[in-house]
């Protein structure tokens, strides 16, 4: 299981949290030259896990590119919203996804590969008015910020009288949540402290946001292929191979550790 480590947990952002970020930044740097068979994949504004801004590309982007040009591919990853990159994958306009949660739906058009990373979901509520809760059941009839068209899993799909609240980046959910305009949240955990830490300066009430002691979902994050692509087996199968060898030569670690995610 991923999990921040033990002292970036506490609540709130904290200058220790924003060295460590910073050092971050500094020492991932910028991505290495690609080469091989062409494959363009898409990706949401997620940081630190997928994004434009962030170092890399973001660590789930690093991971699946190391990965795939091990194998032979150069890698190119187109960014946008969440829906519009799920509508791009499904219609043709790119060959896959960085980083997807797997669901019955969703396995009808991509092919997945093995988990290479995991998000810890958490409820996410304020110091002033926490909801207290360790299952979904427990959110109904309650006002509940989420993701865009993420689904989750077939546990929260399949969950009714959760008042859903969607939204396109976690900071939304945030500042609605310091504003008393949701009763909470739900959100991995290492977004939510990526998100208190730049930008608390700019928005110090993030401060008072708190998480969950316990996990409402752990969802596994994989590579995403369209089905539909004469290569689609072979891609994933290269992928996870490679995938494989990174576990076992330490680079799959070396990574993490370069973004403060402790196995």
């Amino acid at each position: 299981m991923f999990k921040w480590s033990e002292r970036q947990r506490s609540r709130g952002g904290t200058g220790r949290q924003l060295a460590v970020w910073l050092t971050v930044w500094a020492a991932v740097g910028c991505g290495g030259a690609q080469a091989g068979r062409p494959i363009e994949l898409a990706a949401n504004e997620w940081q630190p896990y997928t994004g434009s801004d962030v170092p890399k590309q973001g660590v789930a982007t690093q991971i699946v590119r190391t990965a795939l040009q091990r194998a032979g591919y150069a890698v190119t990853v187109r960014f946008s919203n969440w829906p519009r990159a799920l509508h791009s994958t499904y219609q043709g306009g790119v060959d896959g996804l960085v980083a997807v949660w797997s669901t019955s739906l969703r396995s009808e058009r991509l092919l997945f590969s093995e988990k290479y990373l995991e998000n810890r979901i958490a409820v996410v509520g304020t110091a002033q008015r926490f909801v207290r809760v360790q299952r979904l059941g427990e959110l109904r009839g309650l006002k509940v910020g989420i993701g865009r068209d993420y689904d989750y899993s077939e546990e929260f799909l399949s969950e009714t009288g959760i008042v859903t609240q969607p939204v396109d980046h976690a900071l939304q959910n945030l500042l609605k949540l310091t504003l008393g305009r949701i009763d909470a949240a739900i959100e991995d955990r290492l977004i939510i402290q990526y998100n208190i830490v730049r930008h608390s300066a700019e928005h110090p009430q993030l401060r008072t946001v708190i998480l969950s002691n316990s996990d409402v979902l752990v969802l596994p994050i994989r590579l995403g292929i369209r089905k539909d692509l004469p290569d689609a087996e072979a891609i994933v199968r290269d992928f996870d191979r490679a995938l494989s060898d990174m576990r076992r030569d330490g680079t799959l670690k070396a990574i993490l550790k370069e973004w403060h995610i402790v196995p």
